[in-house]
Parts: structure tokens; sequence; C-alpha cells
């Protein structure tokens, strides 16, 4: 009798256990999907799609620029109102959007509706204009990536294993350096002393490393589709070090505001991807003073390089993803990795519909946090989506 008690008792336990993790996930299901707070602004009645957005560092004013040559935008985040218009970033498929560290400027990269080439940045064009009067400060023709640095006096460049730094706002070309195999990313620590860039392995530095010595395979494999980043000063270019670990093709590369931390953006080759339906993208770690690789990150799901993004306190991260052929914005707390929620615009499409709203053919989306950290703003179609995601599980 006490066998069958014990279990009796081992079976109801088992059976309360699925029921809990049942109900936890039913309940964050139903919460993605049903209980969403958000607001749908539409800029002008006879607006076009919007491409890209970006919140002013004084969290005064969003940019946002639309596609096909139409209206960039400076929109009162509060008032949700457009305070300017202007005659920027004339590309068909619009632009990506970033206000420089000090909101004297803004730069906007070509965006195109597909990509020939997944496994490397294409060469576009970028142009960098004045933040309170859109003149063009300096047009960039045929570059893998453009950055500004954080005091505002240079812009930088890669293209054809060249960095080249140029001052602003005269754009003259003012010092450069040659990383052997450089690739698509570039980006300058926020005191301006160091700068990482991506670049293709050494291949006979690997041969080296003990770790290939019963693997040839993998060697082969990491030798034709990885890549490094490494970091030198902005002095002498002197190499600093590289991160002692390999990556997937880099697209992007930011240090964090303090200069702690790289942000290495890297999706596989078409050739070593694992996913099916869409391409498995990464946001990985690195510390920025030692060099070496840490296991915090973050994945995403895309047909694109994914954007994102962390809160202005730092507690929150936010990322592009896909379900099914819809983007969805996933928010993450930061410290713990853990999602807290996601905003599932394919659920969205008809959902307190305005007037006149469209929906974009790639199915584009972009994002940034509000001063409040409570408040997540994005495009959807031809319109604005202000959403209080649920911050507390």
């Amino acid at each position: 009798m006490n066998i069958l008690m014990h279990n009796v008792m081992k079976q109801l336990q088992q059976m309360i256990l699925i029921l809990s993790l049942f109900a936890k996930s039913y309940s964050f299901v139903h919460a993605q999907s049903v209980n969403m707070e958000f607001e749908r602004v539409v800029l002008e009645s006879d607006s076009y799609l919007l491409s890209g957005i970006d919140l002013s560092h004084d969290g005064k004013t969003l940019a946002v620029s639309s596609t096909q040559g139409h209206p960039f935008y400076l929109v009162d985040p509060i008032e949700k109102t457009v305070i300017q218009k202007f005659d920027v970033g004339n590309w068909y498929a619009g632009s990506e959007v970033q206000y420089s560290a000090k909101d004297s400027y803004i730069l906007l990269r070509q965006l195109f509706y597909l990509d020939w080439n997944p496994n490397k940045d294409r060469e576009v064009e970028f142009e960098i204009i004045d933040a309170q009067t859109g003149d063009l400060i300096r047009h960039f023709n045929e570059y893998h990536q453009v950055i500004i640095t954080d005091d505002e006096k240079f812009a930088v460049t890669v293209s054809d294993e060249e960095v080249v730094f140029w001052t602003l706002p005269d754009g003259k070309r003012h010092k450069a350096f040659k990383v052997k195999e450089a690739t698509n990313a570039v980006a300058v620590s926020p005191d301006g002393k160091f700068i990482a860039v991506s670049h293709r392995p050494d291949a006979e530095k690997l041969k080296k490393n003990p770790r290939y010595k019963k693997n040839k395979q993998s060697l082969k494999t990491d030798i034709k589709f990885k890549e490094e980043v490494s970091v030198f000063d902005t002095e002498k270019f002197n190499l600093v070090y590289t991160v002692d670990d390999l990556y997937h093709v880099v697209y992007r590369l930011n240090f964090d505001s303090d200069g702690k931390f790289i942000y290495i953006q890297h999706i596989p080759h078409t050739k070593a991807q694992s996913a099916i339906s869409f391409r498995e993208a990464y946001i990985s770690m690195a510390d920025a003073v030692s060099g070496t690789a840490m296991r915090k990150g973050f994945m995403a799901r895309t047909n694109a390089e994914p954007l994102y993004k962390l809160s202005p306190n730092g507690k929150y991260f936010g990322v592009v993803s896909y379900s099914n052929r819809f983007p969805e914005v996933q928010i993450y707390d930061y410290e713990h990795m853990r999602m807290l929620d996601r905003f599932e615009q394919a659920y969205r499409l008809w959902e307190k519909n305005a007037g006149g709203s469209i929906m974009p053919p790639d199915g584009r989306t972009a994002f940034d946090f509000l001063h409040d950290n409570e408040t997540v703003v994005m495009i959807m179609g031809n319109h604005l989506v202000y959403w209080k995601p649920q911050l507390k599980q």
C-alpha cells in the first residue's frame, strides 16, 4: 500500500509540474498575442512606407526615413507630430537612420529590398546630414560601413581593406591604415582610443591552433567561412589584440557606451547555415579590455542584418527577429538574457487599423526605446507604433 501511495503521489507531482509549465507557457503566449498596449500614428495621410527610425540621445526628436524618395521626418516623440521634413536619402528602399553621439549629425545608410549577395555587405551609399537643418555634410559612395566617432570629429569608413578617418564637418581625408582582408564592420571606442575591425582569419595562424590537430575539416570550414575581430590603437594603428574567438560573417560592430564591451553582429554564411526558412543571426559580446569572448549574447531569425538596441537605462535589449514571414520586435531582460515580451506584427496587421495604413512588401521594421524605458516606438508600414511591452514577469 505504501508503495502504491508513493507511486500515486509521484504521478500527481509530475502532473502538477506539467500543468504548471503549461500554465506558464499559455500565460506567456497569451500575453504576447492578446494583452498588448499599443497605439498607431500615421505621420501624414499620404505618407509612404517608412524604412528607418532613431531617437536622439537627448530624447527630444525621432528621425524617421521613408522609401521611394519621400520625406525624411523629424518627429516630436511625445506630441507625435512632425517637426520638420527634409529631402535627403533619396533611395528607393529608404535608409537606416542613426543619430551621432552628440545629436549634431544623422547618418543614413542606403537599404535595398533584396540583397543578392547575403554572405557579405554590399558596398552602399551613406549620407551624413546636419541634424537641425538637413543640409548634406558628406556623401560616401560604395563603402561597406561608415560610422561617426563619439566626439563627432570624424567619420570612419571601411572598404577594400582600408580604414579611413574623415574630418567633420569638412569631410576631408585625415588618416588611414590597412587591415589585411578586412571585411564589413568597424567601430571606435567612446574615448576614441581604439578601433575594432572585422577581417578574415589568418590561415597560417589557425593551422597552429591545437584545437584543429585532430579536426582538419573544421579547420577548412573556419578558414573559408569564419571571421575575426581585431582592435587597434587609433594613434599609430598598432594591434592591441584579436578577440579570442571566431565569428560568422560579421556585419556590425559596436562598443557599449562605457567602452567595456564590444557587440558583434554576425550571420552564418549560407553554406554554413543550419536553419532552413530563415537565417540565424547572432549578437555576441566580447570584453573590450581583454579581448576575451563572452558567453553572453542574443539570437534572432532574419533575412537581413537584424537591428538591435539597448534601452537608455541599460536594463532591456531589443532585437528584430522574424516569425513566419513577418517581423517582430523582441524585448529581453539584458542581464539575464530572458525574453520579456515581443510585438508580432503578423497578428497586428488589422487591429486598431488607422485610416490609410499600409504594410510594406518586405516586412521591414525598425525600432527604438523612448527615454521612459517603458515605451518602444517602431515603424510598421507607413505609420509608427507606440508599444508598451510587459517588462515584469
